[in-house]
């Protein structure tokens, strides 16, 4: 298992050298424990340093609790340096209208992100196997991928790394017997109600019945797949290079390409998901030479031999004034706001969004309308100054939502954002005089 671990990390071009330090994601299982004490010994015998990160999703209650305990013991035992959180991951995913796998997901490895960069890692390693990687394609496969989904688990990831990708389960699990390395199950596992566990426990035997080496035929596969996935996406990134600043393409160079390349280039020159479905009903648009198509988020059509991307229209906000003690509303942002003044306490009123300036720091008049090209602010929570475009990319707010997001300014600029939050401008302390910005939701 060593020998899988150390060829790895050459290839990739990763082996730490003395003094530095790397960290392993560990859940307490069977694959994670190994992958620790591989790292462990490894990092003894070169002089660098392995770390342990466990994020407590508080999903599984006492049992999670249970997994962090037994990790946080092992790192103890073994002199390993040892990092935990915890988060509310359902309450993560209804805040974000995401499933919970994906919530879960999204907050250990923003944790996992967080630890790498305090510690100063030069990789963050999970313990992602060989049968792992056949249960994701085999997914991918009954969902109706394409060569990107049969890619499988890659191996590197930006700073994340699956040193374990070569190994089964059983290996991994042998390889823990022999070392007397102890590991905790997590009782999900067995649950068949989840898509992964009926694959691994009633698809792949029967596949390995087939063919006992089933998993190194997937990561054959997705060894191949990568590198025709690579090769067509990087065809298309040059089709769509001399484009890239704008929002059509010739019709001539887009049926000149293969239609593999082709309906990549649609998808990159989109700037959103799209199915395979509305992606092919573009390509017959372009080889139709004429009309539109309403996509999810937009539109394309055919002018002038060129075919043409638009982000469909949200409702834009008209400019409207505030006054204080006036409330007035905004249905196609689907808020209410009130404008009031006086003395600030220093409480903060919980039941609404509410934004505080300084009444001698606004100047004029207070309006809130629709976003305007090339805005940017200071927000005060972070204390640097972006472009609203970038900020509403960041938070993923859908293109042809972006007009309907209401945009507080005065005479001298921008003074709030919503959701976003109040400019740096206008910041008060207690005692203060202030304009107070309340926001709630429109009643339904």
């Amino acid at each position: 298992m060593k020998k899988g671990v150390i060829s790895f990390l050459r290839q990739q071009g990763l082996l730490p050298s003395a003094g530095s330090t790397a960290l392993a994601a560990v859940s307490g299982g069977a694959d994670s424990m190994c992958l620790l004490d591989v790292l462990h010994e490894i990092a003894l015998e070169c002089g660098w340093t392995i770390c342990a990160a466990h994020f407590n999703h508080g999903l599984r209650g006492e049992e999670a609790d249970r997994d962090e305990a037994f990790v946080r013991s092992f790192c103890l035992t073994s002199g390993i340096p040892f990092y935990s959180d915890r988060g509310d991951v359902s309450r993560w995913a209804f805040d974000h209208h995401m499933g919970v796998e994906a919530a879960a997901r999204e907050l250990r490895y923003r944790f996992l992100e967080t630890v790498r960069a305090q510690t100063g890692a030069v990789f963050i390693a999970t313990a992602h196997n060989a049968d792992d990687n056949a249960e994701t394609i085999l997914m991918h496969l009954v969902r109706g991928a394409g060569t990107a989904g049969l890619c499988g688990i890659q191996p590197r990831l930006g700073h994340v790394i699956r040193p374990l990708l070569f190994a089964s389960r059983s290996e991994i699990e042998e390889h823990n017997v022999a070392r007397g390395i102890a590991w905790v199950e997590d009782s999900s596992n067995g649950d068949d109600a989840l898509t992964r566990n009926r694959l691994r426990h009633q698809v792949l035997p029967i596949l390995r019945e087939i063919n006992p080496e089933f998993s190194e035929a997937c990561r054959r596969l997705a060894r191949l797949a990568s590198r025709d996935e690579q090769a067509l996406s990087s065809l298309a990134e040059r089709a769509v290079a001399p484009h890239a600043d704008a929002e059509r393409i010739p019709l001539a160079e887009v049926l000149s390409l293969p239609e593999a390349v082709a309906l990549r280039v649609i998808r990159k020159m989109y700037g959103q998901p799209l199915s395979c479905e509305h992606a092919e009903s573009v390509l017959r648009l372009c080889r139709s030479g004429s009309g539109k198509l309403s996509l999810p988020g937009g539109q394309v059509h055919i002018e002038c031999s060129d075919l043409v991307f638009r982000e469909a229209q949200s409702p834009v906000l008209s400019e409207k004034e505030l006054l204080p003690g006036q409330t007035i509303s905004l249905p196609e942002a689907g808020l209410q706001i009130l404008l009031t003044s006086g003395v600030w306490d220093g409480s903060v009123n919980k039941s609404f969004t509410e934004y505080l300036f300084k009444t001698d720091a606004v100047c004029g008049r207070i309006t809130v309308g629709s976003r305007r090209p090339g805005d940017r602010y200071t927000l005060r929570t972070r204390r640097c100054t972006k472009s609203l475009k970038k900020l509403l990319n960041e938070a993923a707010v859908p293109p042809w939502r972006r007009d309907a997001v209401p945009v507080f300014s005065d005479e001298a600029g921008i003074l709030a954002v919503y959701p976003f939050g109040p400019c740096l401008r206008g910041q008060p302390t207690p005692g203060d005089t202030v304009f107070r910005i309340l926001i709630r939701e429109l009643e339904q």
